[in-house]
């Protein structure tokens, strides 16, 4: 009985992407576990029927598939990439069709959200307080015996590999947080991403409170939420302890640090690219498979040729990862779902999928564990179904 409660969706997403950063074999135990709940949720609900609904994920997957099949005879890299690349996206878009078509309990849901949000608070403070009280680097608290990841830093990160992981899984939870109008814990959800020094998690949650301050109907509520908001900023901006956060953000708005590093090397290798390429992608399987292989085509004081001279490697985020690989009609399909979503007046979390977008722009979510999380719960939050449980209703 609590195995079978444990094993539901509404339970594992919000600790989804924490699962994520362990790999097991040629994957990762969060996908794993995602798959087994998937099919112990077919085989619960009895819907068979899930593949044949359409949906808009079904041009993406079948367009991505056959660009892979592609390169498996065509394309330069290892071969065993796109194979592995076909047979995982094709097990997680069948998983997010099964949770798309499936009856989710809403309040099971948002109270998990409350819980793993608890859990991380906890291990970010116990970070915070190591490293701004007793000046002592920290590393990754790991939830899984036999597994070191991470490195040891002067940021807090909890549970995750890094502060930008961090903000991505307790962004989805402020986001419910608004939606069920619940202010307070609203804004200590916002108070703990600050403290995690994420400049990622700074810039989408402001975005998260500009979009619920726009559609807030009540005057009074709004002049309370600019009070609010004119508060946590003169903390951010005053006290010391987050300092080195934003420093970072304002090398960013400058164009430097994440900005050169995570945004700007995708606008480079996107523009290196020949109209062909634009239109379907290359032939090359990884992104660094074709800059090693196209140095020629970057100017020598590019961020690209910078950061590739240094690591033999280069950080691309997720829009020049997939115009790359799938080119302009990649990232129309990658996109659309989201647009199909934010003009269903049925879906309760547009203020989530305008920042999914922009996290895209200096983010690594190309149908990876972020990726599925956020269609999960979209999909999960856009549904006509009286039955389930729905307090925002």
């Amino acid at each position: 009985m609590i195995l079978n409660k444990i094993l539901r969706i509404e339970n594992f997403l919000p600790f989804y992407l924490v699962c994520c950063q362990y790999s097991l074999f040629s994957t990762t135990i969060g996908d794993i576990l995602l798959i087994l709940i998937s099919l112990i949720t077919l085989i619960r609900e009895k819907n068979y029927n899930f593949i044949f609904k359409y949906s808009f994920y079904h041009l993406l997957w079948i367009y991505i598939i056959i660009k892979d099949v592609y390169l498996i005879f065509y394309g330069y890299g290892e071969i065993s990439i796109s194979i592995h690349r076909i047979c995982f996206y094709t097990i997680c878009f069948l998983s997010l069709l099964i949770f798309k078509t499936s009856h989710i309990d809403k309040n099971v849901l948002y109270n998990s959200y409350k819980v793993a949000f608890i859990v991380y608070s906890i291990g970010l403070i116990y970070h915070f307080i190591l490293i701004f009280v007793f000046n002592k680097s920290v590393t990754t608290i790991n939830i899984f015996p036999g597994y070191e990841i991470g490195t040891f830093t002067y940021r807090p990160k909890s549970f995750f590999i890094e502060p930008a992981s961090f903000a991505n899984s307790v962004l989805p939870f402020l986001s419910l947080t608004l939606l069920h109008k619940e202010i307070k814990t609203s804004i200590w959800v916002t108070f703990i991403i600050l403290l995690s020094t994420s400049t990622v998690g700074v810039i989408l949650s402001t975005v998260l409170w500009l979009h619920y301050l726009y559609n807030e109907n009540k005057y009074k509520d709004k002049i309370k939420i600019v009070i609010i908001f004119i508060s946590i900023l003169y903390i951010y901006l005053s006290i010391s302890i987050f300092s080195s956060s934003l420093n970072k953000f304002l090398k960013v708005t400058k164009g430097e640090d994440t900005f050169g590093g995570r945004v700007i090397t995708g606008f480079e290798v996107v523009k290196s690219q020949s109209l062909r390429e634009y239109i379907l992608g290359t032939n090359y399987i990884t992104v660094n498979d074709y800059i090693k292989n196209n140095l020629g085509r970057f100017n020598t004081n590019s961020k690209v040729i910078f950061y590739y001279n240094i690591k033999n490697y280069v950080y691309v985020s997720t829009v020049g990862q997939i115009i790359n690989k799938y080119g302009f009609c990649g990232i129309i399909l990658f996109f659309l779902p989201l647009y199909i979503f934010l003009r269903n007046d049925m879906c309760k979390l547009k203020s989530y999928i305008i920042i999914l977008p922009l996290s895209s722009l200096g983010q690594f979510m190309v149908f990876n564990g972020y990726y599925f999380m956020s269609n999960i719960l979209i999909s999960i939050y856009t549904t006509n179904d009286k039955t389930i449980s729905n307090p925002i209703n």
